[in-house]
């Protein structure tokens, strides 16, 4: 028994050990269509639907997500949201009916805003079923075959449709369009279930709490509509996760250390010291160049990664350059 703990002990020292140390990097994207240059200030306005009154604040919901999205990204000037609504009352009260897209226009104007944001939620479908599962459950005596029993399963459904639109205040015309339609499928969400323990009886005793709810559903759907949209019109964050390389100078190890508590200025001190190694300085400038991508230093990143190819050519190096090439500017 002894033996067997301490090789236990052992393979998890070796699993920590081959474990890479990862570095989250963010970089912007630019807008996918382009968007006319005078375009400073947007109003977002309320969408609009005719949809069940359980999910009447999806109209807000989308709107705001865009809404915050945008503004902190600081790509574009957003009326706030209040200064919106405020406008929308008094054109509805001035009207006395639903405000069409000339109205919103002229709702923008008067908000110095160039462009304004639209959109309708098309439909919120929703489906939910209550099934059983015949499941083969071994016996406690292992002289019996095992026995088959059925288990509640439960499977959810849920579909968003939304269209949004970009539309220019002083021109009146369409800037961008965008349909979302998207569906959550309970038996294909990795949370909820996974193939490896489809055959456990356990797995289907607590399969039907593992299901979100239907708000839960309805509201990463509506992240997912509105980082949709805001990809099309505005610069939006690109994320990566970047491996360092491992190695076994006494810089290198307090580097990968410093790193991997995101402490990237002092890693990037160490690394530099083990530059000039023989056998890991190719490592070293390319762990430099990591540090320095996650702190935005984009041009001394490229150079490092340069540094790194130019000992060693390894794919790392090159995607990385690529990377930076890109996105770093």
């Amino acid at each position: 028994m002894g033996y067997v703990k301490y090789l236990a002990m052992a393979l998890c020292i070796l699993i920590l050990a081959c474990q890479s140390v990862k570095v989250p990097i963010q970089h912007m994207q630019a807008a996918q269509q382009k968007i006319p240059d005078d375009v400073q200030t947007i109003a977002i306005f309320p969408y609009e639907g005719n949809i069940e009154p359980e999910w009447m604040s999806l109209k807000e919901t989308i709107p705001d997500q865009v809404s915050n999205e945008i503004t902190s990204y600081g790509t574009y000037r957003v009326v706030e949201r209040a200064n919106v609504q405020s406008l929308v009352r008094e054109a509805i009260l001035s009207k006395g009916t639903i405000m069409e897209p000339s109205d919103l226009e002229e709702a923008g104007r008067v908000a110095q805003a160039q462009a304004i944001v639209v959109g309708k939620v098309n439909s919120v479908n929703v489906q939910e079923q209550m099934l059983q599962k015949q499941v083969q459950v071994p016996t406690y005596d292992p002289r019996m075959p095992p026995q088959m029993r059925f288990f509640p399963y439960k499977v959810l459904r849920v579909t968003l449709s939304v269209t949004s639109y970009m539309l220019h205040v002083r021109d009146k015309t369409q800037i961008v369009t965008d349909t979302f339609n998207h569906t959550y499928d309970s038996e294909r969400d990795p949370d909820v279930g996974r193939k490896l323990f489809e055959d456990d009886a356990s797995f289907y005793q607590s399969q039907p709490a593992r299901i979100p709810s239907v708000a839960q559903v309805l509201s990463k759907l509506a992240q997912r509509c509105a980082n949709q949209f805001i990809q099309k019109i505005s610069a939006h964050p690109v994320k990566f996760s970047v491996d360092l390389m491992s190695g076994g100078t006494p810089a290198m190890e307090a580097g990968i250390q410093w790193a991997e508590n995101g402490q990237y200025s002092r890693a990037a001190d160490e690394f530099m010291k083990a530059t000039n190694d023989p056998e890991e300085g190719y490592a070293a400038w390319y762990n430099l160049g990591v540090c320095y991508e996650a702190e935005k230093r984009y041009s001394d990143a490229l150079q490092a990664y340069e540094r790194s190819n130019q000992m060693k050519r390894t794919s790392e190096a090159i995607e990385s350059i690529a990377r930076i090439q890109k996105y770093g500017k």
